[in-house]
């Protein structure tokens, strides 16, 4: 994790954790969700909201035969989308947004199970293996930017 960033004599001075330093002429700064107070006013241009996803346990073949039974990813095209596909192991994943707070149980991902049984009824009974969650970037516009606010300092 950086620590400090700063500009000298026409290099960026880069500090991890640790102490680790390097410096370069030019850094790409890309946090995603994760966005913090390393540039200022980068954190306040995004909200960071939470992902969840879910995947099923391995399906059998009958189950799977008409789940996304091309390879295809899909998604919805709501503003709050709902993302899936089947991975190498046959498992269903679903993802999409969830409650700003981290998830502290299996409750908190009921939703996706939910859009699971709509949009598959046949998986109402299916175990849910794995949930997870972690942190993403929205733009106000729902788009990608990109800036440099200062030179050699790029910030996606």
């Amino acid at each position: 994790r950086v620590t400090s960033l700063t500009r000298t004599e026409g290099r960026w001075r880069v500090t991890a954790e640790g102490g680790a330093e390097i410096q370069a002429e030019r850094v790409l700064l890309c946090t995603n969700g994760y966005s913090d107070a390393l540039q200022p006013k980068l954190a306040s241009s995004l909200i960071a909201a939470n992902s969840y996803q879910i995947a099923t346990r391995p399906l059998t073949a009958e189950e799977g035969s008409q789940i996304l039974p091309g390879g295809e990813v899909a998604s919805d095209a709501r503003k709050l989308l709902l993302y899936f596909r089947r991975d190498r192991d046959g498992r269903l994943l679903m993802g999409g947004r969830g409650s700003f707070n981290d998830p502290r149980k299996p409750n908190d991902f009921r939703h996706l199970e939910n859009a699971i049984i709509k949009l598959y009824p046949q998986l109402k009974d299916v175990e849910i293996a794995f949930r997870w969650a972690g942190r993403i970037a929205i733009t106000q516009d729902s788009l990608p930017h990109v800036h440099e606010p200062q030179p050699g300092l790029t910030v996606a």
